[in-house]
C-alpha cells in the first residue's frame, strides 16, 4: 500500500513544480483543495479552483439562480491540471472536449496519465485500477470483457492518448515521459530528448505490488534507450495540450 505522508505527497510537485506558469494565472485543478499541488499553486500567487471531473459537467450559468463562487465557468482558465483522473472516465474523449471549453483561447491543459505499456507493468506490477498483472498490456481484454463488469479505470498507450486528444480538439500536444511514477515524478524527459546517462544509477522504481514484479526495471532502461523504445515504455506521461 502506498504511503500518504507529507514527504510522499510533496513528490507530486515534480509534475508541475518546474512548469513556467504565467504570473497570477487562473487555474482549474482537477482534485481536492487539500492536495499539495493545489496549495503550492495558491502559494505561488495563482487563482486556483479545485473540483472533480463530475463538476465540470455543471458549469455556472447566470440564469441558474446559483452563486458564481460555487461554480466553474467556460472560457476563463489559463491552465487546467488533471492528473490520473481522466483514466477513471469511461468516455475520456468526451470529458476532454468538455475540459477544453473551460480554457481560454490560448489556454493549456496539463494532463498526467499512466502508460499501459509502462515498463513497470511489463515487469509484473499490478494495474492501479484492476489490481491484476498485465491487464494494461492486454488492453483490458479480460478485465472489462463483460457488460456487467464494474469500471474502475484503465491506462492508455502513448498513441491512444495522442489520438484521443486530437479527436477532442487538442491539436498541439507535447509529451514528457515520467519516471518512476506520477505519484513520485522524480524525472521528466521531453519526447524529443534521449537520455545520455546510465539511468540505472538514478531511477529507483516504485510499484503497486513489489511481490509480483519479476524483472529489474532499472536494468532495462539503457537498452530501451539504445533501441529507441524509451519513451514508448515510460511509466507515465505529462502532456502539455492546447488547441492552437
Amino acid at each position: 500500500m502506498k504511503e500518504t505522508n507529507e514527504s510522499v505527497q510533496n513528490m507530486k510537485l515534480g509534475l508541475v513544480g518546474w512548469y513556467p506558469f504565467k504570473k497570477e494565472s487562473k487555474i482549474l485543478y482537477v482534485g481536492r483543495s487539500g492536495d499539495t499541488v493545489f496549495k503550492k499553486l495558491i502559494g505561488a500567487g495563482h487563482i486556483v479552483n479545485a473540483c472533480g471531473l463530475a463538476a465540470v459537467r455543471k458549469p455556472y450559468h447566470a440564469d441558474a439562480g446559483s452563486s458564481k463562487s460555487d461554480h466553474i465557468t467556460y472560457g476563463e482558465y489559463d491552465y487546467i491540471i488533471c492528473i490520473s483522473s481522466l483514466e477513471k472516465e469511461r468516455e475520456p474523449k468526451e470529458t476532454l472536449a468538455i475540459l477544453g471549453r473551460f480554457l481560454k483561447k490560448d489556454g493549456i491543459l496539463l494532463l498526467g496519465m499512466n502508460n499501459r505499456y509502462g515498463l513497470r507493468f511489463l515487469c509484473g506490477d499490478t494495474d492501479p485500477y484492476t489490481e491484476h498483472v498485465f491487464d494494461g498490456p492486454e488492453n483490458y481484454s479480460r478485465a472489462y470483457a463483460k457488460t456487467e463488469d464494474s469500471f474502475f479505470g484503465r491506462c492508455y498507450s502513448k498513441s491512444e492518448i495522442e489520438e484521443t486528444l486530437i479527436q477532442s480538439g487538442f491539436t498541439k500536444n507535447r509529451f514528457y515521459s515520467v519516471l518512476p511514477t506520477l505519484e513520485a515524478a522524480h524525472f521528466l524527459f521531453a519526447e524529443d530528448f534521449v537520455p545520455n546517462e546510465d539511468l540505472s544509477n538514478r531511477v529507483f522504481p516504485e510499484y503497486n505490488s513489489p511481490s509480483t514484479v519479476f524483472l529489474d526495471e532499472e536494468r532495462l532502461y539503457n537498452d530501451l534507450i539504445r533501441e529507441g523504445m524509451f519513451h514508448h515504455t515510460a511509466n507515465a506521461y505529462l502532456i502539455e495540450c492546447s488547441a492552437c
